[in-house]
């Protein structure tokens, strides 16, 4: 099956360069071939909570490509209940 996805390792970037039709910099989650994987729009009053937020929920985000090969590869390793159960959690996760 072929992926599109972003390649790993992601890695937050405070201040990621962002073309919205206009130059910004923003918090963003960028991939390792420089692709912006989620950016945080905060308003210049909520800036601070945004980084907040994002560094909370990014390190989560971040790990998202090792978490997935490594399910990949240890699945077949399990017993058989819990392989149904990882290859649903790989099948939701390969969805367009």
């Amino acid at each position: 099956m072929s992926r599109r996805r972003t390649p790993g390792p992601w890695r937050i970037d405070l201040t990621a360069n962002v073309d919205c039709g206009y130059s910004r910099t923003s918090p963003a989650i960028v991939g390792s071939n420089g692709v912006v994987v989620l950016i945080s729009d905060p308003s210049e009053g909520e800036y601070s909570e945004a980084l907040d937020l994002l560094s909370d929920d990014a390190r989560m985000i971040v790990c998202a490509p090792e978490l997935l090969e490594f399910v990949e590869e240890v699945v077949r390793f399990l017993p058989e209940g819990l392989q149904d159960k990882a290859d649903a959690l790989l099948a939701r996760a390969s969805r367009p």
